[in-house]
């Protein structure tokens, strides 16, 4: 999704239209884990909000 040209914070700031899969997504694509997330899945959709947004508070600390 980030390869479409989309940058990370529009893609962020529109979590809340988006389904748990993409949630999922992007944290896939900003972690680019050696894994499988699926069992993501079970989280609910605000705690996977919660999570994006602690990824996305990180991503920008690191990039100060």
């Amino acid at each position: 999704m980030l390869s479409r040209g989309f940058d990370l914070r529009t893609v962020l700031d529109y979590q809340i239209f988006m389904t748990k899969e993409k949630l999922i997504e992007i944290i896939q694509g900003i972690l680019k884990p050696d894994g499988d997330l699926d069992f993501l899945l079970q989280l609910r959709k605000t705690d996977l909000e919660t999570l994006v947004a602690c990824i996305r508070d990180r991503v920008e600390q690191t990039g100060k």
